[in-house]
């Protein structure tokens, strides 16, 4: 199953959402302020780079870089989770593969959904 992970200001989740639907393919979506540690875990997993590929750049502001940089892992995970307009979005996921942000030319469908449609 796909989950969305969607920011409800952000235009370019409405167009994540709507394209998947216009497909015929089922997509979970859920608010990002209510994404579980769990959640988040899963897809720092699926990451390349970590904290880097989901965290808005210069974002974090009235924490310094010292304190920032001084958090342990767990430390950090509680802070996004208690911040999460610090993720950017949407955040696109399955159980294997992950996507940030979203242009419709970018897609790669894999042969299962694209049977579907």
């Amino acid at each position: 199953m796909i989950t969305l992970f969607y920011d409800k200001t952000d235009l370019t989740n409405k167009k994540a959402a709507s394209w998947f639907t216009s497909r015929g393919i089922e997509v979970h979506l859920k608010n990002i302020r209510y994404i579980s540690k769990q959640e988040l875990l899963h897809i720092l997993k699926l990451s390349d780079q970590g904290f880097m590929d989901i965290v808005k750049k210069g974002t974090i502001s009235g924490e310094s870089d010292d304190t920032i940089y001084n958090m342990t892992f767990d430390e950090y995970i509680n802070y996004i989770i208690g911040n999460p307009e610090l993720l950017k979005s949407p955040i696109i996921i399955d159980d294997s593969k992950l996507l940030i942000g979203f242009n419709s030319d970018n897609i790669r469908l894999p042969s299962f959904y694209r049977k579907l449609g």
